[in-house]
């Protein structure tokens, strides 16, 4: 009988990680639908069957994490928060799944619903598990951005260059973080960084451009604009800097 019982949970396993890779599956196919009912299948067992978790808690954890961010892609914001909450006591053994969790609960709290302060808590809480992880630093960054806390967040985007400098987008942000501080020419050296590591990137075109503008420099400015609008979407608001250029060159002559 007791290999009968060994064997059946062996099965049983198989059929978790079946499951579970199925899931993987669906979701990098964008079928989120699908990807979910495979992981509530897999809970499912483990739940009806506490044994098959026992070489693999790690396996149970993950897999409300995975649950949760399936959830958040769903719109299904409130059950993923609870999902993300209930992995969290499940993670407590493992330092690396919990600082993607509370990473991954940071950014569905800023993004989809726009609560920078408790975002905050939860980036803070990765970074105190892992203080090189660099996105927390950035999105923590752009939270504060958005409270307006621009020293903070300067401080936030200097921690994630540290950790990897070769990141454009950082370095967009922190110049904007310079450029409202009123460090123009600091603002401008980190726009002109990003375009270095992305030539083509638009958002560091179009604030090099407002630099510039603020500067005086309106001819340099226009051909930012010229170039944000090439490599980026229609952006009626560059479209307007670099109209509003063109009329201030004019009256400078």
């Amino acid at each position: 009988m007791s290999w009968i019982l060994r064997k059946r949970d062996g099965n049983l396993k198989k059929q978790v990680k079946s499951e579970l890779n199925k899931a993987v599956a669906l979701s990098e196919k964008g079928k989120y639908v699908e990807a979910l009912a495979a992981v509530n299948r897999a809970l499912e067992i483990g739940s009806e069957h506490p044994e098959v978790w026992e070489a693999a808690t790690n396996q149970a954890t993950v897999m409300t994490s995975f649950k949760a961010t399936l959830l958040a892609r769903l719109g299904r914001v409130e059950a993923a928060l609870r999902c993300y909450d209930e992995a969290a006591l499940l993670l407590k053994d493992n330092e690396r799944g919990l600082a993607d969790l509370w990473y991954n609960k940071g950014v569905l709290l800023s993004l989809n619903l726009g609560m920078h302060e408790r975002a905050i808590a939860c980036y803070d809480k990765t970074i105190k598990i892992s203080p090189g992880y660099g996105l927390a630093w950035y999105n923590k960054g752009l939270c504060l951005s958005s409270l307006g806390r621009h020293e903070e967040a300067l401080s936030c985007f200097e921690k994630a260059l540290n950790i990897n400098p070769k990141d454009a987008s950082t370095w967009v942000n922190k110049g904007s973080a310079l450029a409202i501080m009123g460090k123009i020419e600091d603002a401008l050296k980190c726009f002109e960084t990003a375009l270095e590591r992305e030539p083509k990137n638009s958002n560091a075109w179009a604030n090099k451009g407002t630099a510039l503008k603020t500067l005086g420099k309106y001819e340099e400015a226009e051909k930012c604009y010229i170039k944000a609008l090439k490599f980026g979407p229609k952006d009626k608001f560059v479209e307007k800097m670099l109209e509003e250029c063109k009329r201030l060159r004019l009256m400078s002559k």
